[in-house]
């Protein structure tokens, strides 16, 4: 269909219109794809004549991140249910997340922290979580960025 692997990322399928108005997409995540084009009739039904393509709809959930318009308006997407999933997951990791009006805690010098060494296990648990937590301030969380730096350190 004249798609082309972004060099960013593999799964992400970019095709140039070729009349100054942009790109056509589709992005794929194993069995599960999604199309971001002028006329996406065109290359679902290329798709259905080679694949077994089933619940064919307009995107309300992809990937954790929830689609709110309508082909012909505008699409805006939020991350607030993958982010209440991955805050349910650190809480459920560390017991319980504490809330702060700044970014990090009041005279919090993490550098200096002299609790005892973790074991491979408390390792690996942390860095699940500053992983998860990562991933938080890629997707919409920018203002936790400082903290986890700190901690990350």
């Amino acid at each position: 269909m004249g798609f082309k692997p972004s060099c960013f990322d593999c799964d992400l399928w970019l095709k140039d219109r070729g009349d100054d108005t942009g790109f056509d997409y589709i992005c794929t995540y194993v069995n599960d794809f999604i199309i971001m084009a002028k006329d996406l009739l065109k290359y679902m039904m290329s798709l259905q004549g080679i694949y077994n393509v089933w619940d064919i709809q307009e995107p309300a959930d992809y990937l954790g991140v929830t689609y709110v318009g309508s082909p012909d308006d505008h699409w805006t997407i939020n991350f607030k249910k993958n982010i209440k999933e991955g805050i349910s997951s650190l809480e459920h990791i560390t017991g319980m997340l504490w809330k702060y009006k700044t970014p990090i805690a009041y005279k919090d010098e993490p550098e200096s922290d002299n609790s005892p060494f973790l074991n491979n296990e408390g390792h690996h648990l942390y860095q699940t979580c500053i992983g998860m937590a990562q991933c938080l301030v890629t997707i919409e969380r920018i203002d936790i960025a400082f903290a986890l730096t700190s901690y990350n350190r």
